[in-house]
């Protein structure tokens, strides 16, 4: 976090923090607004350069194109246990070419109300290797799935215990590496639970709980949510139950 000694006055750090909130979203214009008050005649590339201070200071961050919010943000990052490093570990030695990327339902345990009794793992790989980490992963692990359809899902993945589930990777998924682990970013989580028949089981008031605690919990970029559900087709239907529910504004 940014300790204040000679801070510049010009950005005003101090005001900044008293007009707007920390659970507060606020855009470019209003930051030139409020440096208006003091400059009317203020350039918005100068503003563009405070902001850009403001953000290495870690007095601003931002959480999509335009969009900012008091703080420094918090990073999703979740617990990994041996299993993670073992399917990576197979994938890697085994189809080392493979773009693949991992993440489990228990990651969002901590933004429900009700644990839910499904418990599985998502290998996500690029469309045409997913046959073959599924049958290399078959070796090793009981309980292997490809591309389950929604009825098999309901009847017999969700009674498994701790399936692993292999689907294809999106182009453009947002990912990241993890203790050298591909695994999902909290932006791709979001917009699978929100769309994918895997996650039918979360519906109404719970869907609406995961999202309002991950982005009060988290730093979301907006931008990378928003680009991979419209890869997904799923932009505008994601939007609209944002905004219904004011988890965005």
């Amino acid at each position: 976090m940014y300790k204040s000694t000679t801070v510049d006055r010009n950005l005003h750090i101090t005001l900044l923090n008293q007009e707007f909130k920390p659970e507060v979203v606020f855009t470019s214009a209003d930051l030139l607004k409020f440096y208006q008050q003091f400059e009317p005649e203020i350039l918005k590339a100068t503003v563009n350069w405070r902001v850009y201070e403001l953000v290495k200071k870690e007095i601003i961050e931002r959480i999509g194109k335009g969009r900012f919010r008091l703080g420094s943000g918090s990073l999703f990052t979740p617990d990994l246990n041996s299993k993670y490093f073992k399917i990576s570990s197979i994938i890697k030695s085994k189809l080392s070419y493979s773009t693949y990327c991992i993440w489990a339902t228990s990651f969002i345990n901590e933004f429900v109300q009700h644990i839910p009794k499904n418990d599985f793992t998502l290998v996500d790989v690029e469309r045409g290797a997913e046959e073959s980490v599924f049958f290399e992963l078959k070796e090793q692990f009981s309980n292997v799935f490809l591309t389950p359809s929604l009825e098999l899902l309901n009847n017999f993945v969700y009674d498994v215990r701790k399936p692993i589930i292999v689907r294809t990777l999106v182009s453009e998924a947002p990912y990241r590496e993890v203790r050298n682990i591909p695994i999902a970013t909290l932006e791709k989580m979001l917009v699978d639970i929100f769309s994918d028949d895997e996650f039918t089981y979360l519906q109404g008031n719970e869907l609406t709980l995961i999202f309002q605690n991950a982005f009060e919990k988290y730093t979301i970029n907006e931008n990378k949510m928003f680009r991979y559900a419209d890869r997904k087709r799923k932009k505008e239907a994601l939007q609209k139950m944002l905004f219904e529910t004011k988890i965005i504004t």
